[in-house]
């Protein structure tokens, strides 16, 4: 049995991972300008995890490298970050933000 290796904790990192690189790029029906600050973008998402505890650098970070989304299982933890965007952002499309293709 082979064990793959990553650089996140768990599913859901990756899922804010790829909410912030979403965001940033304009992707999955999100708008860019909808948060004042990187503190308020990390704001939402500890709304929602207290656990997750980026750093506003991290964050720079982020919006600084190429913007592909990873595939994000659709496990319990995701499927409700998921449903707590789509309050906030209606026009969100999880298909693109999971990694599947809509039919």
């Amino acid at each position: 049995m082979q064990t793959v290796v990553t650089k996140y904790k768990d599913y859901k990192e990756l899922a804010y991972r790829n909410f912030v690189k979403a965001y940033y790029g304009g992707l999955c029906g999100l708008p860019t300008n909808h948060f004042d600050s990187i503190k308020a973008l990390i704001t939402f998402i500890r709304t929602h995890d207290d656990t997750y505890n980026p750093s506003v650098n991290s964050i720079i970070k982020m919006k600084g490298r190429k913007l592909t989304l990873g595939f994000v299982p659709a496990i319990t933890e995701v499927l409700n970050f998921v449903e707590y965007v789509k309050k906030e952002f209606p026009d969100f499309r999880d298909d693109e933000f999971m990694g599947r293709r809509s039919s």
